[in-house]
């Protein structure tokens, strides 16, 4: 309830993890990393292993004031997928959002999968 009391914005976080969670059930393989701080749930990641080694980050969120909060989320997901033989990530989908854009290329990838959409 604090974490829902406290956000602020335009609300597309919140979409978009709502989606995750309702297409959860089409992913087979995939798992979720809930982490706590002091009994308080501070973030989440839904990810995928896929086949080889590729593993996908469908979805990570952090609480917006616990500084540091979903980069320690990454970094633990991304050293279990390490250990299980990934040895490359798909970082969810941007949607055509600038800033998560933009975040992902802080990641400093290695590369980057331009997509386009076709509408008829």
């Amino acid at each position: 309830e604090a974490w829902n009391e406290s956000r602020h914005g335009d609300g597309i976080a919140d979409i978009a993890a709502t989606s995750s969670f309702f297409q959860f059930h089409t992913l087979t393989r995939a798992e979720t990393i809930l982490v706590r701080q002091r009994g308080y749930l501070v973030a989440f990641c839904v990810f995928e292993l896929l086949s080889n080694g590729l593993g996908v980050f469908h979805f990570v969120k952090g609480h917006p004031e616990v500084r540091g909060a979903t980069t320690y989320t990454l970094s633990q997901v991304a050293k279990l997928m390490s250990k299980r033989g990934v040895s490359m990530v798909n970082f969810a989908f941007d949607m055509g959002i600038g800033g998560l854009r933009d975040y992902k290329k802080s990641l400093q990838p290695a590369g980057m999968i331009e997509k386009a959409e076709l509408w008829l």
